[in-house]
């Protein structure tokens, strides 16, 4: 299979979006020894990788896990399907706007940031993450991604969560509120990545692509028993695809991790089988003996860097309280509830580093670079790694060539 020519535009987007991160961080504080946050990753360890073609998987544990406490909040799907939580379409337009959440029942709800809704006019995914009070009414932002309205007569009065979370890219874009055309351009690209003809249907189409169901089907058997791992003391993951940092999870209780895993886990073998679309490797094997702890020493120096980081206080969407967090590379939303942590999202920018047994990324939007000079850029020791490896094989043909004979 040939790998899938990307956009520019998708390319650069996770740079220029991150590139929005300092203004927002410059107005927090650095985050305080004594916070509720930093306690629990004191009590935090990083396991063993866990790896599986393109996804590697590192399981996050917390000493003062307990097994048995299965205490945990209800989850959209849930409370959806027991007639307990009502979704509201205020708005019908493109963009960034609100949706109407409704608790019906006497416990709170608690709903992702990336969560998609399906049913109205248009699918919508929250931008951040809540947790409703008992009958209790919110208005959460959320996000349109799709393109092309439903007709009239397929689009229902209410919206229902469809179990899924949007894509990380989606993710990062809601997280620093970026720009709604974005998210539309980036669905688009990534509708074409997964094989699908039609890059104008809508955000819950995207993962039931032909090209990727298989592959995402086998991640998923491969990773799905990850909460019981651990002693059950597993309460969050990092995550890698085509060794690059996906995003770091964290919840409250092992019961909170293992009732959204399953979804969480969609994301992922979606994220890793569009990986391999991108790079013509769904019919591939993958090199065998890679070790799968290759990156646990750099993951463990990242969860450090959590203890030093800036944070801005938000108001949160029903309870709670709700910060920005912002570290060099990483940026992130925690959601904390009577001074215990809830939810961690945590995101990383553009950064790929690519393994060398894996093919480079495509080459830049500017074209190939002439053999001089990758030459003079390699004399000064300026190349970049897809770079390198061009002048890697442009000095092989060279050298295979048989001299020419003089006549």
């Amino acid at each position: 299979m040939r790998p899938v020519r990307l956009r520019p535009a998708l390319l650069i987007t996770l740079f220029v979006l991150v590139a929005a991160v300092p203004g927002l961080a410059a107005k927090g504080k650095p985050i305080a020894a004594d916070h509720p946050f930093v306690k629990f990753l004191a009590r935090t360890a990083v396991q063993r990788g866990r790896e599986h073609r393109a996804l590697l998987v590192y399981p996050i544990a917390r000493e003062e896990a307990d097994p048995k406490d299965v205490t945990r909040f209800a989850t959209a799907t849930e409370a959806h399907q027991k007639k307990r939580l009502s979704v509201g379409e205020p708005e019908k337009k493109p963009g960034r706007g609100p949706i109407d959440l409704f608790n019906w029942s006497t416990e709170p709800i608690l709903i992702l940031s990336g969560e998609v809704f399906t049913g109205g006019h248009r699918d919508r995914f929250l931008s951040r993450d809540v947790l409703i009070a008992p009958g209790s009414r919110v208005k959460a932002p959320a996000y349109v991604a799709d393109k092309k309205p439903r007709k009239k007569d397929e689009a229902e009065k209410s919206l229902k969560p469809v179990n899924v979370l949007a894509p990380d890219l989606l993710r990062l874009i809601a997280l620093i509120e970026g720009p709604a055309a974005r998210a539309r351009e980036v669905l688009s690209d990534q509708f074409v990545m997964a094989g699908d003809n039609n890059p104008r249907q809508p955000l819950s189409e995207l993962y039931r692509a032909k090209l990727l169901g298989p592959r995402s089907l086998e991640y998923r058997t491969v990773y799905g028993a990850i909460p019981d791992e651990a002693a059950k003391k597993t309460i969050g993951f990092a995550a890698l695809v085509g060794d690059r940092l996906v995003g770091i999870e964290l919840f409250g209780t092992n019961a909170e991790f293992r009732a959204h895993w399953p979804k969480i886990l969609d994301t992922l073998a979606f994220e890793a089988a569009l990986y391999e679309a991108a790079y013509g490797l769904l019919g591939q094997p993958f090199p065998p003996g890679r070790d799968p702890d290759r990156h646990l020493v750099p993951m463990k120096e990242r969860m450090k860097k959590l203890y030093a980081a800036t944070v801005t206080p938000e108001k949160a969407i029903g309870l709670g309280t709700e910060l920005l967090l912002s570290r060099d590379d990483l940026v992130g939303r925690l959601l904390l509830h009577e001074k215990k942590l809830v939810h961690a999202t945590v995101l990383l920018d553009s950064v790929t580093a690519t393994a060398p047994d894996l093919p480079p990324p495509p080459p830049p939007a500017g074209g190939e670079v002439s053999p001089g000079e990758l030459e003079r850029r390699a004399e000064r020791s300026r190349l970049t790694e897809y770079e390198r490896r061009l002048l890697e094989r442009m000095r092989k043909r060279r050298a295979a060539k048989p001299p020419v004979k003089p006549e």
